[in-house]
């Protein structure tokens, strides 16, 4: 949710304008799960 929240804060600072919906999903990570394929998944989308 923050970093989503930055990026729409740094668009509309830019003059964009902001969606008027943002989806976030929202998934429990643990160490029981973290490798589970669905996870790693969900994982990857934040690694920019």
């Amino acid at each position: 949710m923050g970093y989503q929240s930055v990026e729409t804060l740094i668009a509309a600072l830019q003059g964009h304008p902001p969606r008027p919906k943002v989806f976030v999903d929202v998934v429990t990570v643990t160490r029981a799960n973290m490798n589970e394929p669905a996870i790693r998944a969900v994982i990857a989308n934040y690694n920019r």
